[in-house]
């Protein structure tokens, strides 16, 4: 279709002339070609963009490719728009809402990548806080796309469909950051802002409520929506430098890894082995140093091994299980490094806590470390037999338990 008939489809379709999909219009074409045309032009920036429009096109553009939902009323023309660019979102339409968020969270961890999911507000929205805020607790960046009832009618206790009380502050308390949009020419700015968090800083789900009322407007935008992750935190040198002279000067040290260090391996290696010291995963580390490396060692063997431990090296991780179950005193010296300055001192205050992205921050610490290398074999060879034991006791064969009757 040329531009001509883009013309007369925007004449008959968008004028008001209305008539059934399918049928002949006055111009001799067929309203469902024009009203497609239309939707075209306006993603090539002839035409501003819906509220619906322009939340699905950042979507694409900023990277999601699949969104996991469970559709409702509050979200038909936001479905209708997704529609419209099914060859490049995929809906992953789900039974329940805690499955939507669970297989976007899911998607997060498996892939590295943000991920988002759709549910419609009320209860849709609170089947789905299991996962959300499971999504919050290991640290997953997950859009959380939650529909809302008209704008008019929220926080007035109406009975409206899915109207339940303070939504937002409910999404609030389990994302970093949560809005909801109260104006269509809002949008461009909020949907900037909501990938701007949801890219930039600690890795945490972010909520958008979008108003039933608001999905059609008009949003007086006809551009793209491709949002850059903010700078992380400026690395503190004074920070790296006390912490390579707490590295040379340990003796049995230790290295815990968390979810923030997947990204890392090649520098969390490169750091373990200058200093002899073994690596650490619970839960949500696992993968950064490989289970075939002599120096990875398991929970059990870490265990064993705190007593003896000098220094820890919390990267990327809360150093929960290490500092509030296997207990520290006042000779363990602790360097933590993560990019969420809220973790740093939570549960016990560092000799060194270094906030910045381990991206940067663990270069800056090998380069200062570079010709102070130095081996503990000793320690070593402690790990290694320590691994031998506790694995072997793992592994054998346990005597039948007998009941007492």
């Amino acid at each position: 279709m040329g531009i001509e008939a883009w013309k007369d489809a925007m004449q008959c379709c968008q004028g008001g002339a209305g008539h059934p999909p399918g049928d002949a219009c006055r111009n001799g074409g067929d309203a469902r070609a024009h009203a497609s045309e239309w939707r075209l032009h306006s993603w090539r920036g002839g035409v501003t963009h819906s509220v619906a429009e322009l939340t699905v096109g950042s979507l694409i553009s900023n990277g999601i490719d699949t969104l996991y939902c469970l559709p409702g009323v509050q979200l038909d023309p936001f479905m209708d728009a997704c529609y419209d660019k099914r060859d490049k979102l995929r809906i992953m339409h789900t039974r329940h809402e805690q499955g939507a968020a669970y297989m976007a969270m899911g998607a997060q961890v498996a892939t590295g990548r943000p991920q988002a999911y759709c549910v419609v507000p009320g209860a849709g929205f609170l089947n789905s806080t299991g996962a959300l805020s499971t999504a919050h607790a290991i640290h997953s960046r997950v859009l959380a796309l939650i529909g809302q009832i008209p704008t008019d009618t929220i926080g007035k206790g109406f009975g409206v469909l899915h109207e339940i009380p303070d939504e937002l502050g409910i999404l609030a308390r389990l994302t970093k950051k949560a809005s909801t949009l109260g104006r269509a020419e809002d949008t461009a700015d909020t949907l900037r802002g909501t990938w701007r968090a949801l890219k930039s800083g600690p890795p945490r789900p972010v909520g958008l409520e979008i108003p039933v009322n608001l999905w059609k407007s008009d949003t007086g935008f006809a551009g793209e929506l491709n949002v850059s992750a903010e700078p992380g935190p400026a690395v503190d040198q004074d920070a790296v430098a006390e912490a390579t002279k707490l590295m040379q000067s340990a003796m049995s040290p230790l290295i815990v890894v968390g979810s923030g260090a997947l990204d890392v391996s090649q520098d969390v290696r490169r750091l373990s082995e200058a200093l002899s010291a073994p690596v650490v995963a619970f839960r949500n580390g696992q993968g950064v140093m490989s289970a075939d490396a002599p120096l990875h060692i398991t929970m059990p063997v870490a265990h064993a091994l705190w007593p003896k431990v000098d220094l820890v090296i919390g990267l990327g991780t809360r150093l929960q299980s290490q500092t509030m179950a296997w207990g520290a005193d006042d000779d363990l010296k602790i360097i933590h490094v993560t990019i969420d300055p809220e973790e740093i001192g939570r549960i016990r205050s560092p000799t060194v806590g270094l906030c910045a992205d381990l991206g940067d921050a663990l270069p800056a610490l090998l380069s200062e470390l570079e010709g102070k290398e130095g081996r503990h074999d000793d320690w070593v060879e402690t790990v290694l037999a320590e691994k031998v034991r506790v694995n072997s006791r793992i592994s054998a064969p346990r005597s039948t338990l007998k009941c007492n009757t």
